[in-house]
C-alpha cells in the first residue's frame, strides 16, 4: 500500500522540484555571485591550481631549498643534536666521567667471577668519581699503568647512577683497550667474547668502531624446584662487552673443547 502511494507521489514531487529550480534560475541575477562564500571558493581553487604550483616552482628555483638533499633540520642546527660522547643526551650517566683508574678499581670486582653481588657492586660503583674517595691498593702496578695509558689514549671511563636510575660502570675505547682491561684484571668473560675482541683487533681497519664493557646490576630468575613454575631470584652485577656498531661484531665459532663455566 505504501509503495503504491510513493509511486503516485513521486512523479508529482519531481515535476514540482523541476519547476522550482527553473523558476529560481530565471530569477537569479549576477548579484547572487557577489557573495563571500563564492569569493572564498574561487580563492581556494585559484590557490590550489595557480598560486600553489607557482610558489613551489619559485621555492625550488629561486632558493637553496633541497640543494643539499636535506629536508629535515641538520644535526648542527638542531637544539636536540648530540654526539655519542654526550652521555646525558644518550640516556647515559651525567657527571659520571672519571679517570680510568677508578673504573678499573670497580671492574676488579669481576676478577675471576662472572657475577658479583649487587650490594658490594652498588656500594663501590655508586660513589662519585672523585679519586680521594677510593682506596686503589687492590690494583696491581700493571693495572695502574694500564689506567694511565687508557687516560692518555682518550678512552672514555665513567661510572655511577645513570639517568635511568641504574648503577653502571662503563669503559669505551678500541677493541684492544677493552681486551687489555679484561686480561690485566683477569675479568671472567666467555671465550666467545675474548675471541670477538681478538678478531676486532685484527680487523680494526676493516670495520671502524669503538667497543664498550659495561657492568650493570640485573635481577636473575632461576627455577627453585624441578618441574615447578615458581622461580627464585637473585640480584647480581654482570659485565657485558659489545661494539658500537653491531655489524662490526665478528661471527665466531667456538669449539666445544674451548667452552668453560
Amino acid at each position: 500500500m505504501a509503495d503504491a502511494v510513493d509511486k503516485e507521489k513521486s512523479p508529482g514531487w519531481a515535476a514540482e522540484y523541476f519547476r522550482e529550480e527553473e523558476l529560481r534560475l530565471k530569477n537569479q541575477t549576477w548579484k547572487s555571485l557577489v557573495q563571500p562564500s563564492v569569493f572564498g571558493a574561487c580563492l581556494a581553487i585559484a590557490g590550489r591550481i595557480i598560486f600553489g604550483p607557482i610558489a613551489m616552482l619559485l621555492l625550488f628555483t629561486a632558493t637553496n631549498y633541497l640543494t643539499d638533499a636535506s629536508v629535515l633540520i641538520k644535526p648542527e642546527n638542531s637544539f636536540l643534536s648530540f654526539t655519542e660522547q654526550d652521555l646525558s643526551m644518550a640516556g647515559g650517566c651525567t657527571n659520571c666521567i672519571s679517570s680510568c683508574k677508578i673504573s678499573l678499581l670497580k671492574y676488579d670486582l669481576f676478577k675471576e667471577a662472572a657475577l658479583t653481588s649487587t650490594p658490594s657492586f652498588s656500594a663501590l660503583v655508586g660513589k662519585p668519581p672523585t679519586e680521594s674517595l677510593y682506596d686503589f691498593s687492590p690494583l696491581s702496578a700493571e693495572a695502574l699503568a694500564l689506567a694511565e695509558s687508557l687516560d692518555q689514549d682518550g678512552v672514555l671511563c665513567q661510572s655511577g647512577i645513570n639517568d635511568w636510575g641504574a648503577i653502571t660502570s662503563l669503559v669505551t675505547g678500541s677493541a684492544e683497550a677493552v681486551f687489555d682491561v679484561i686480561k690485566v684484571l683477569n675479568i671472567s668473560v666467555s671465550p666467545l667474547i675474548e675471541r670477538e675482541l681478538e678478531l676486532g683487533i685484527q680487523r680494526a681497519d676493516e670495520c671502524v668502531t669503538n667497543w664498550s664493557m659495561m657492568g650493570i646490576t640485573r635481577l636473575f630468575y632461576y627455577p627453585s624446584t624441578r618441574g615447578s613454575a615458581q622461580f627464585g631470584r637473585i640480584s647480581a652485577a654482570t659485565a657485558h662487552v659489545y661494539p658500537d656498531y653491531t655489524e662490526c661484531r665478528p661471527d665466531v665459532d667456538i669449539p666445544d673443547n674451548l667452552t668453560r663455566n
